[in-house]
């Protein structure tokens, strides 16, 4: 069971909407919180004292590290079968006797923090992390306390990163991006600091100038059984330094670490498949602002446990370059029991929705990939419609949370079986087609919804009720019912409803309500989930047959499969259009195109303490022509790397990524170059002058 999980705060997400309403909308979100971390206290062992505040948080951010993609950080000390509390106390101990040395004179200062928490971490992933140090007095208490100067590489297996003076902005910078943050408060200048996790924050200060803070406290939370730390609720301010309120007076900040990874886990999962004996499946594409998004669901039942699985696939979405960053379902409040993500990726619940994020940074699922998430409840519940959301980042990258961009999508979730009949509509197809009328003008545009009425309540309801179609808006006067027999719990009927309107020009859009109306007939467990809104655009076209069809010379017109066959073409669906299809064909050529998605940099210290900059630069190579591409090859610059480029055939595309070092200067500062990508053009190219593209980025 996953123990770690990030909340969000700020404004309901979606609406409790059990009908297909989606729509994009930008997020408020007014800060996040690290739950369910591991709330060690210092009574927690008999020998452990105030002063094991040290090693205490640098257990919980290992713990925390751990969940989000680092496993070996943290394993199963006790032997018990379960990695949790037991396990971080333990850790803690070994710190604090060991390296931390904790029960010295002298305890665990900043400096034997430092070498304690670097250690542990380069004996478990060699290479791998750095230490930021945000105290520009470190380097002398460094060297009064070990005899050695500082420097980068002072513990061989990590880098150890000097930063500025702690900052409120660098508390929020480290927590936002998820790293593991101890924040150290200078309660008395003549002892060592007391040591706290960092854990929250909201975006925005209060009208008197301070942020909301909380942080992981080692002190024993006595209202809880055996032994748990608190949760510290605070407030910080800048100054000329950085303050927090603790014990009622502001108290200095004089020391920050964050324990960050050189390289986040990428998103990926293993492969999910429902079972057959699943009791509910539903798969849904939505169409939004920046692509497409399918979403498979599958409801799996085990005793009393109803486990949720939804696997998002990125069809074409994208925002700046990068992929779906965020998926979210309404949460009908129901206990979790347990929750699994791809790596990669931080489970965030909230009173009103199961959310999961990428790391800031992080491109997210790109289209053409898949990741699954789940999350476990008490049963039996039931499967309804419901309005997620999938989200990107709003440039410039990388994004904060506080400006995610959220898209409606069509999916199902988890309800809770009440003793009570609960009708509900899901709407699953509609049409609305043109019958000219002779001699006239106009048209009768004729609306065909399609739809299901379900009783998702744990009681029969015992009478005949109603669906009603109804138009919305310049419409609302058109309507019409059917019967719905008596439904037992969890029995569905389909329904067939439709209407015409006479006009001269096709409606469009034409929005539409359903709804299962019990007429007051029966009380329903919900009242207010009746309705399933939607709406389309009427076409002139007398049939819905129509599709796109190519042929041989790569040419394309939209044709009934009967008229593509009689011409001599390929018929590609009904639905397609040739505004959106690329035919291939003996008379075309293929035409490769590339678009810089992201360039991702960071800044390091090398062998000769010169400042290395590391590039990542993803692009995206489309073939554009109406022929296949052979495979060939793309370079960066600067860098000169290169790269293979598969063959691809019209319209599809290539991801390719490039990693590069460029070193200048003696400290990182900030630099500014232009990376340009070029792709090699191959053979009877339609036009080579589009193989290149460039991108201005500053790397801080």
């Amino acid at each position: 069971m996953k123990r770690f999980a990030l909340v969000l705060l700020g404004a309901a997400l979606l609406p409790h909407l059990l009908g297909w309403g989606v729509a994009a909308q930008p997020e408020v979100i007014e800060g996040f919180a690290l739950y369910d971390m591991h709330l060690i206290s210092q009574e927690s062992l008999p020998h452990w004292t105030p002063g094991w505040t040290g090693p205490i948080q640098a257990a919980t951010i290992l713990a925390l590290l751990a969940e989000l993609g680092h496993p070996n950080l943290m394993r199963d000390f006790n032997g018990d079968g379960v990695i949790d509390e037991l396990d971080t106390i333990a850790l803690a101990d070994s710190l604090g006797l060991g390296l931390m040395e904790t029960e010295t004179a002298n305890g665990t200062n900043d400096v034997r923090l430092v070498i304690g928490l670097a250690r542990y971490v380069a004996n478990q992933y060699p290479g791998q992390f750095v230490l930021k140090i945000y105290d520009e007095g470190f380097p002398s208490e460094f060297q009064a306390e070990t005899g050695s100067p500082f420097e980068p590489d002072a513990i061989p297996g990590i880098i150890l990163h000097l930063m500025t003076e702690p900052a409120l902005d660098a508390y929020k910078l480290e927590l936002e991006s998820l790293e593991g943050v101890i924040v150290g408060l200078e309660e008395d200048p003549n002892q060592n600091n007391i040591y706290f996790g960092g854990r929250s924050l909201l975006f925005d200060e209060t009208p008197g100038g301070y942020t909301p803070v909380d942080f992981a406290w080692a002190e024993e939370d006595r209202w809880k059984p055996g032994h748990q730390g608190k949760i510290f609720e605070t407030i910080g301010k800048m100054d000329d330094r950085f303050f927090v309120e603790y014990r009622g007076r502001w108290t200095p900040v004089e020391f920050i670490l964050a324990l960050s990874p050189l390289d986040r886990p990428g998103i990926s999962g293993t492969p999910y498949h429902c079972p057959p004996d699943a009791i509910a499946y539903d798969v849904a594409t939505t169409p939004t602002p920046y692509g497409k998004v399918e979403v498979e669901e599958c409801v799996e039942r085990e005793e009393d446990v109803d486990k949720y699985t939804w696997t998002v696939t990125n069809i074409d979405f994208l925002i700046d370059g990068c992929g779906i960053c965020m998926f979210a379902v309404p949460n009908p409040g129901l206990p979790i029991l347990d929750h699994d993500e791809p790596s990669g990726m931080a489970f965030s619940p909230s009173p009103w929705a199961y959310r999961w994020f990428a790391f800031l940074g992080s491109c997210g699922i790109m289209p053409g990939d898949s990741a699954a998430f789940s999350v476990s409840v008490p049963g039996p519940t039931v499967d309804v419609p419901v309005a997620g959301a999938v989200g990107g980042c709003i440039p410039p990258a990388p994004c904060a949370l506080s400006t995610i961009e959220v898209a409606g999508i069509r999916t199902t979730g988890p309800r809770i079986l009440a003793d009570c009949p609960d009708l509900v509509v899901e709407i699953i197809n509609k049409t609305c087609e043109a019958e000219p009328v002779a001699g006239a003008p106009i048209s009768n545009y004729v609306l065909t919804v399609e739809a299901k009425v379900t009783n998702i309540g744990g009681a029969p309801a015992t009478v005949p009720t109603t669906a009603l179609l109804r138009g919305l808006g310049p419409y609302s006067t058109f309507m019409t019912t059917t019967p719905v027999p008596p439904l037992g719990s969890g029995d569905a009927h389909a329904v067939l409803l439709s209407f015409v309107i006479s006009a001269e020009e096709p409606p469009c859009p034409l929005e539409f309500v359903v709804r299962a109306d019990a007429n007051g007939d029966i009380e329903e467990c919900d009242e207010d989930n009746n309705n399933a809104y939607d709406s389309v655009c009427c076409t002139d076209e007398p049939s819905g047959d129509i599709g796109a069809c190519c042929f041989p010379t790569g040419s394309c017109a939209n044709l009934t499969a009967a008229e593509c066959s009689e011409a001599g073409g390929t018929f590609q669906g009904v639905g397609t259009d040739c505004l959106t299809t690329v035919c291939p064909g003996t008379g075309g050529c293929p035409d490769l195109t590339v678009e810089i998605l992201r360039v991702d940099c960071s800044c390091t210290y090398g062998d000769k303490q010169e400042a290395e900059y590391s590039f990542t630069v993803s692009a995206l190579v489309r073939n554009i022509g109406s022929t296949p591409s052979p495979a060939t090859s793309a370079s960066v610059s600067p860098g000169g790397d290169t790269t293979a480029v598969a063959a691809l055939n019209p319209g599809l595309t290539d991801l390719i990524t490039f990693s590069f070092d460029i070193t200048g200067g003696r400290m990182c500062a900030e630099f500014e170059e232009t990376i340009v990508v070029e792709v090699n053009a191959v053979a009877g190219e339609c036009d080579v002058g589009n193989n290149t593209a460039s991108r201005d980025v500053d790397c801080r």
